[in-house]
Order: C-alpha cells, then structure tokens, then sequence
C-alpha cells in the first residue's frame, strides 16, 4: 500500500509545463474533459476570438504565462 500510496503523491507532483505556458489551460486529451470554460487554439497562444457581430477571428498573441481572454472563451455543454 505505501508504494502505491507514494507512487499518487508523486504523479499529483508533477508539473505540467505545457499548463503552465497557457496561463492554466490544459490540453484535451478525452472528448469527456470538453464542458464547462474552453477556449480554441491555433498556433502558440492565439485563440479563436468571438466578435460582437457573432463572427468569429482569430486573437492577437499572447505571451507565455498568458492565458486567453474574455472573448476567447467559450463555453462547451453536452
């Protein structure tokens, strides 16, 4: 049991670097983890921009740390 136990402590450790580059946006890796606040990227660190004509573009960069804008999240649902 204290291996297994040690073995979670350890994976819960790790950071994910690629997260931390987002600003705490994480990629996707299930279709089971798309709900609640996504945001869409293309590129490094731009995202898909929601207008207020309801069309769609693609946002100015965003440095490393940085995460997406107001306008560049969405929200998903089932």
């Amino acid at each position: 049991k204290r291996k297994h136990k040690k073995k979670e402590k350890s994976e819960d450790d790790k950071v994910d670097e690629d997260c931390l580059k987002h600003g705490g946006w994480w990629k996707v890796e299930k279709i089971e983890d798309v709900s609640g606040s996504i945001a869409i990227e293309f590129g490094k660190n731009t995202y898909i921009l929601a207008l207020d004509n309801g069309l769609f573009t693609i946002g100015a960069p965003h440095s490393d740390g940085e995460g997406p804008s107001p306008e560049e999240i969405f929200t998903a649902f089932p």
